[in-house]
């Protein structure tokens, strides 16, 4: 909200002495015409209406048209408003991507916060049983050797 009051205090400042001028460079009508729309831009700004922003300095530009094309402003003054509600507008925009950005964070942080707190984590159960053991090797009379294990050929005789 601070970056909204600092933006309708930038407008009204840019908008307001860049309507200000000698007679010959603006006309009365003009300028108090000029300083009602930088009051509603600076009004929508506080209040963080970016649509009415948008809006507001479309208007504005307009009024300024309105009056270059009347002769109620001079060129060099027109430039000077022109500009003026340029840094506004790309303010304002800026202004916008922030909150934009930040609405995003936050909404991505809470999806964070309630997936992890709704999704227990559940560990894969362990097996407490054991493999079943090998039968005992009693099993004497079942194969070639009678239980006795293989036979290992006789060893050579030593000749003297």
């Amino acid at each position: 909200m601070r970056r909204a009051a600092r933006l309708g205090v930038a407008c009204t400042l840019a908008l307001t002495l860049g309507a200000c001028g000698s007679p010959t460079d603006l006309t009365a009508e003009t300028a108090r015409s000029l300083q009602a729309d930088v009051l509603s831009v600076t009004t929508a700004a506080a209040g963080g209406k970016w649509d009415a922003v948008d809006s507001g300095v479309a208007a504005t530009r307009a009024d300024l048209d309105a009056a270059l094309d009347a002769g109620e402003i001079s060129t060099a003054r027109y430039r000077e408003v022109d500009a003026a509600l340029d840094r506004v507008a790309a303010e304002a925009e800026d202004v916008q991507d922030r909150a934009a950005a930040a609405e995003k964070a936050e909404a991505a942080a809470a999806t964070a916060k309630a997936t992890a707190t709704a999704t227990p984590t559940v560990a894969p159960p362990t097996s407490t049983t054991k493999e079943p053991a090998a039968p005992p090797s009693s099993t004497k009379g079942k194969g070639h050797d009678n239980g006795k294990g293989p036979k290992h050929p006789p060893k050579p005789k030593k000749n003297k």
